[in-house]
């Protein structure tokens, strides 16, 4: 029933937003980026695992006294709103009990003065940055059938690749539907390991390359900008790897530097063109279509919001994208 919920401590103030699909929350607070569910989740479960130890008393003057005043400089106000806008709870917490393990709060929503000792010490997160979904993908490497960078690319033996990306981009690393290692008519091809394609003699992968492969297993950030931010206005990227994935669907990743400070930015796509599903087209086949557009409405809502946010990242991050070609390779 929640929809919205507010943190108020000193000078700050987070406010979450149920967005209007209802399956999750957004930081109003942080230009409408999202929360993470779980974080959301535990905060609400903190607040309703709060447990009183006794009354304390109704005198007002006890609310200078022990810290719950609203808008103190150390009282933390919590309020929960509902989807009609109409206020379900805001209670305060005040100070610790310094003979005890209880903090002292009230309700501000009931017209009730009433001070209340909790049966332990209160701990909630109030700033934004606890609360934000900073993972930017989870792909393991497992799905990744291709990679292309400056110079270089990877690919999986047994894999058809078709054009990586849209209409006006780099050719493929392979022609159309070709197969590295292809099987003899009615024999399957199991697909292969993710390699490095013309690696030259006497050399092997180096680590950067495995670093490369699994760069977009829990890709996170530790900044996040609005792409017409000022903070971000003027950057170079001047570094881009495309993730081709065995769904058809694939990501652009690309980077900047500015002084010390990584940036990258996430575009999703899909390889498939116009997908029609034919009069005549079998079980096996609708279900394949079907999940085929599924996913491409799945990019299609993931660019329009990643689409809006450059990422600031660590030097570790970045890095592992940054690998150039004679970095990929070492002496065997």
């Amino acid at each position: 029933e929640i929809a919205k919920i507010e943190i108020k401590k000193g000078d700050d103030t987070t406010v979450l937003e149920r967005t209007e699909t209802g399956d999750r929350f957004v930081l109003a607070s942080a230009d409408g980026y999202y929360a993470a569910n779980g974080e959301v989740n535990r905060f609400i479960k903190d607040v309703l695992g709060i447990g009183l130890e006794k009354e304390v008393g109704e005198n007002e003057g006890l609310h200078d006294e022990l810290g719950l005043v609203s808008g103190g400089e150390e009282t933390l106000e919590v309020a929960f709103t509902g989807a009609a806008g109409k206020e379900m709870v805001r209670f305060l917490v005040g100070n610790a009990d310094e003979g005890g393990v209880g903090s002292y709060v009230r309700r501000a929503d009931a017209g009730d003065s009433t001070v209340y000792l909790t049966e332990r010490r209160v701990y909630l997160d109030t700033d934004a940055e606890s609360f934000l979904d900073k993972q930017i993908l989870d792909v393991q490497r497992d799905a990744v059938v291709s990679i292309r960078g400056a110079g270089y690319s990877f690919a999986r033996a047994g894999v058809a690749l078709p054009q990586a990306r849209a209409e006006g981009a780099a050719d493929s690393p392979a022609d159309d539907g070709a197969v590295e290692g292809e099987a003899a008519e009615g024999e399957d091809l199991e697909p292969g390991e993710l390699e490095l394609a013309d690696l030259p003699e006497g050399k092997k992968e180096s680590p950067k390359a495995g670093q490369l492969k699994g760069a977009l297993s829990n890709l996170r950030f530790t900044e996040h900008h609005l792409a017409n931010a000022a903070e971000v206005a003027g950057l170079a990227f001047d570094t881009s790897v495309e993730f081709l994935l065995d769904d058809g669907s694939g990501y652009l990743v690309s980077l900047a530097q500015s002084g010390d400070k990584h940036f990258l930015k996430v575009e999703a796509f899909h390889t498939a063109g116009r997908i029609m599903i034919a009069q005549d087209a079998d079980e096996d086949e609708v279900r394949e279509t079907s999940e085929i557009l599924e996913r491409a409405d799945e990019i299609q809502l993931w660019n329009a919001f990643h689409g809006s946010w450059v990422y600031g990242v660590t030097d570790v991050v970045a890095n592992r994208f940054r690998g150039t070609a004679a970095e990929l390779v070492e002496d065997a």
